[in-house]
C-alpha cells in the first residue's frame, strides 16, 4: 500500500476505525441471554455446535457444554462465563458409582 501513496498509520487508523464500528454494529445486535434459561442455552450450544467439525454430536455435547456451564456459574449472581473453569478430563473408565450419576465425574475448579 505504501507504493500506491498510502501511509502505514493510515492503515492502522482505518483498521482501527473498521474495529471500533464492527463492535459498535456487534453490540447493537447483541441480546442478552439469560443463564438461569437452560433450554434457551440448548439451543444456542446446539446451534454453534451444528457449524462444527464436530456437527454430528451437537445434540450431545450440548446439553453437556450447557451443564457443565451451569455447574460452574450462580446464574442467580453471576453475569457472564469464565470458559476456563471448564476442562475436560479424559478418562479411561468409571469407578460404577460414577456410572450411575455422570455429573459426579464433571470436574471443576
Amino acid at each position: 500500500m505504501h507504493t500506491i501513496g498510502i501511509h502505514a498509520s493510515q492503515i492502522s487508523e482505518g483498521w482501527k476505525y473498521a474495529q471500533s464500528k464492527a463492535i459498535e454494529y456487534l453490540t447493537e445486535l447483541s441480546q442478552p441471554v439469560d443463564l438461569s434459561d437452560r433450554e434457551s442455552l440448548l439451543k444456542s450450544a446446539t446451534t454453534s455446535l451444528n457449524s462444527k467439525v464436530v456437527s454430528q454430536y451437537s445434540s450431545l455435547l450440548g446439553p453437556i457444554a450447557v451443564d457443565s456451564v451451569l455447574h460452574v456459574i450462580d446464574p442467580a449472581r453471576d453475569h457472564n462465563v469464565d470458559l476456563r473453569d471448564i476442562r475436560i478430563v479424559k478418562k479411561v473408565c468409571f469407578p460404577k458409582k460414577e456410572k450411575q450419576n455422570p455429573n459426579r465425574s464433571l470436574k471443576i475448579k
